[in-house]
């Protein structure tokens, strides 16, 4: 009675082990699918808008294919990510099959892996959401702020260079508005003057501009220094730099390219953000299941290794039909076919260790 329910709980093993095997490569092959269509999908949507948003000559740079290109560009690499994504059900499988200790214990090793990796997605991809959200709260509200068209629509050309040189300088006109200190200054072109201290740091030479001064001495580290281009960090200091110290004295014209360009960053950013959101979502919720099976996976396949590797051996294959086979027996088998049945369920023979 015991030897024939040992067989039967070995059966089941098996049965187990190649049914998982089969539940991971059909999640593998819809978790590569979906994720590559939905990223050709966001792709292409991103690229349509990008393409209705840039100015025309900025658009001519930028090197954005249709979706049917994009779409037969990455079958290929698909088709690969696949085959290779067979292996660990393939080692399952035909462990089970050929009761074969190395492929199951190579099973449940691989499993063993697949589940901390899947985890650590999830566990990134998580925090990439909770990044992505908080990034997007704050970036939309600073992108705002710095909008060059406020600057643009002011009636006088001196005005619209002041307001773009924005705060932190002393300004040359009060009762308009200003960029704030934190906007970066890259919307005016000025012909460098290499004797301005204000433009060029010059030894022993500070910037007439104290405001300018004060608000780059208040960055204490060369990082938050160089921030917005509006300073450099030197001989220990940060000192002022990009400007000169008149702008409008200086000639500084518009820059009228990245104008539009950042202006097309303002509207490009909500329309980015909820596909990467998408794209992270979907990840998250195809890797769960993986999970599942991957910690399945390494708990059954170790317990049929553990099995097989002690000695026992059910001697007809596991599969999905229900004719079953046995095998021819040896001199051995045939007279312990003459004995009482023993060891025998449904026609199945289970080998005991020696």
């Amino acid at each position: 009675a015991q030897v024939a329910a040992d067989a039967a709980h070995l059966i089941e093993m098996r049965r187990r082990v190649t049914y998982l095997a089969a539940a991971m490569a059909g999640l593998a092959i819809i978790h590569h699918v979906v994720m590559y269509v939905t990223g050709v999908a966001e792709v292409e949507s991103a690229f349509q808008k990008i393409r209705e948003i840039v100015p025309k000559d900025v658009r001519g740079e930028l090197k954005m294919p249709g979706g049917a290109t994009l779409f037969a560009g990455g079958l290929g690499k698909l088709f690969g990510t696949i085959v290779f994504s067979m292996f660990i059900p393939l080692c399952g499988y035909y462990g089970v099959k050929n009761t074969d200790a190395k492929l199951l214990g190579a099973f449940a090793a691989c499993n063993g892996c697949c589940a901390i990796g899947a985890i650590l997605t999830v566990l990134i991809s998580i925090g990439a959401l909770v990044l992505v959200d908080n990034v997007e709260t704050k970036l939309e509200p600073w992108l705002m702020s710095c909008d060059p068209r406020a600057c643009i629509q002011l009636s006088q050309h001196n005005q619209t260079i002041d307001c773009l040189s924005g705060l932190g300088r002393r300004p040359a006109f009060e009762g308009i508005p200003h960029l704030s200190e934190s906007c970066p200054q890259a919307f005016l072109k000025c012909d460098g003057d290499e004797n301005d201290p204000c433009m060029f740091p010059i030894p022993d030479r500070p910037c007439p501009d104290t405001e300018r001064v004060a608000f780059c001495k208040s960055k204490v580290d060369p990082w938050r220094c160089a921030t917005f281009g509006r300073c450099t960090w030197i001989d220990q200091a940060c000192q002022p730099v990009g400007l000169p110290f008149d702008p409008i004295a200086s000639s500084c014209d518009v820059d009228e390219k990245l104008v539009q360009t950042f202006q097309s960053l303002i509207e490009l950013v909500p329309v980015i953000t909820p596909k990467i959101t998408t794209l992270l979502t979907v990840k998250v919720i195809l890797t769960l299941p993986a999970i599942v099976l991957a910690c399945l996976g390494l708990c059954w396949g170790f317990q049929l290794f553990h099995k097989v590797n002690s000695g026992y051996a059910v001697l007809t294959e596991p599969g999905f039909r229900t004719q079953q086979t046995r095998s021819q027996p040896e001199v051995g088998q045939q007279m312990a076919m003459h004995q009482p049945v023993q060891g025998t369920v449904s026609g199945t023979v289970l080998q005991q260790p020696v």
